[in-house]
């Protein structure tokens, strides 16, 4: 404590050593300067020496310099005689070492601020790459855009590689940066871990006796402050006035970019307007309209190959081979015409006529076929009809060979039993089966008594013809409950 209040008081002194010696020595020299600027006007002195020149006054001037060369030596050795006679306690400074603790806080501070200055940097770097790579793919992105000669695919293709290259680019330059700044960051929290291990108190008891003893240094500190402040102050206006600048030139070529593009787009579209009109006459716009049906745009054309009616020569194969042709020669021309970017309506166009194109050829394969089936129904028909026909033939052939076989037996009975003839199926009366003797002429109108035996009378029938058609019918029976049975005998009255 005793040491302490010792160097308070030699500080003191030191501190009013120095204000007096200022004080003296800025009245003295304000009193000259005074008196000088009083007793010498330098507008006369010239004036006057145009007139009469004098060695006095370069005299009067040398001496003046010499005098205040003089005094200002001689209160500089004063005040450094006067410094060498204070006696400062060292052993305050020896005990704690606070001036190593000042020293190496000051150390640290500085080198905490460069590292942070640092990592700005480098962070600032990075994102400036950063944004000059995002503004090289913006660029090259409107120009991919606005060009021409490109399809939209191939657009895609070329926007995409720079995409690419874009992702690239933005790892390359993290990948650079990151390793530097991960580092910076690992210093900074070194540094400030070093900052935290020292005794705020030391430190801060430590700049009290540096404040003390170094008055004159933080006056040009300050003064050193005031000037960084004020030259960064002007940097920053300067920044701020740059980027304003380059802010006003960047949106002025924007502002020129959209007018180009502007102007360039009114231009194109007037060409597509002029070659791509966007309405037709009155008569296709519905066609135009139309939906199409993609089964039949991705339907293949058909062949028109030799079928049943060109074998039959119904058509003529030479002609469906250049219909064939001239088909397949159409889609060749639509695929070209395809390939062209037309816009507004004759896109459409081209595909209604594609479509029509196709559905024309499907619709003529769908009619030869259904002539082929028809053709083919036809002559199955005709082969199943022919067929029938020759096994009916055959039918008849039989039961006409039975037939024969039964008349034969009928014939025999009656020539055995001597008898006219015999009713065969009695069920139909109207519709009566009789087998006559055909040397037994009848007519239609003739009529003939049935009998079961000789002299069982049954009743009588009548042989009737109507066009074409002859039978026997019941003309009356002696008893309702006794009907005609087969074979009841036939006799027929003489006309």
């Amino acid at each position: 404590m005793g040491d302490e209040r010792k160097i308070e008081g030699t500080n003191s002194e030191i501190h009013d050593l120095v204000e007096k010696s200022k004080s003296l020595f800025l009245q003295e020299l304000a009193s000259e300067f005074r008196q000088r600027q009083a007793q010498y006007n330098l507008e006369t002195e010239f004036a006057k020496t145009k007139r009469n020149r004098s060695l006095l006054v370069p005299i009067v001037v040398a001496g003046i310099v010499l005098f205040f060369l003089a005094g200002a030596v001689g209160v500089t050795l004063y005040i450094e005689r006067k410094s060498r006679e204070v006696q400062v306690g060292a052993q305050a400074f020896e005990s704690v070492n606070l001036r190593e603790v000042l020293d190496t806080a000051k150390r640290l501070e500085t080198d905490l601020a460069n590292a942070k200055k640092d990592l700005e940097n480098l962070q600032a770097g990075q994102n400036s790459e950063i944004e000059q790579a995002r503004l090289a793919f913006q660029r090259e992105s409107e120009l991919i855009g606005t060009a021409t000669d490109l399809t939209e695919a191939a657009k895609g293709e070329r926007l995409q590689a720079a995409r690419a290259r874009l992702n690239r680019q933005l790892n390359a330059v993290q990948a650079s940066y990151a390793p530097r700044i991960a580092a910076k960051e690992k210093e900074i929290q070194q540094i400030q871990k070093q900052i935290d291990t020292y005794d705020a108190r030391q430190v801060q008891k430590a700049r009290e006796q540096e404040e003390v003893l170094n008055n004159q240094r933080r006056l040009h500190e300050m003064e050193m402050e005031r000037t960084v402040k004020a030259h960064q102050q002007e940097l920053r206006d300067l920044n701020q006035r740059y980027t304003r600048e380059i802010e006003g030139l960047k949106k002025y070529q924007q502002d020129l970019i959209a007018v180009l593009k502007a102007n360039h787009a009114r231009e194109i579209a007037s060409l597509i307007l002029k070659y791509n009109p966007t309405s037709v006459s009155q008569a296709a716009a519905p066609l135009l309209s139309a939906s199409i049906d993609p089964a039949v745009l991705n339907a293949r054309l058909p062949r028109f190959n030799s079928s049943l009616l060109t074998s039959e020569g119904l058509l003529d194969v030479e002609a469906l081979s250049r219909l064939s042709q001239k088909l397949s020669e159409l889609s060749i021309v639509l695929g070209e015409l395809k390939k062209i970017p037309f816009q507004n309506a004759v896109p459409s166009l081209i595909a209604q006529i594609e479509a029509r194109q196709k559905e024309v050829a499907l619709l003529y394969e769908q009619i030869l076929e259904a002539f082929n089936r028809g053709l083919q129904q036809k002559n199955a028909t005709l082969r199943s009809q022919e067929e029938r026909i020759r096994g009916l033939n055959a039918q008849v052939a039989e039961q006409n060979q039975m037939l024969g076989k039964y008349i034969y037996a009928i014939e025999q009975l009656m020539l055995t039993h001597r008898e006219q003839g015999y009713v065969l199926d009695p069920r139909e009366p109207k519709d009566l089966l009789v087998v006559v003797d055909k040397l037994r002429l009848i007519s239609p109108g003739s009529v003939a008594r049935v009998f079961r035996r000789d002299d069982e009378y049954i009743g009588k029938i009548r042989y009737e013809g109507e066009a074409g058609k002859a039978h026997w019918v019941v003309l009356e029976l002696k008893d309702p409950q006794n009907p005609i049975r087969p074979f009841d005998k036939v006799l027929v009255e003489e006309q």
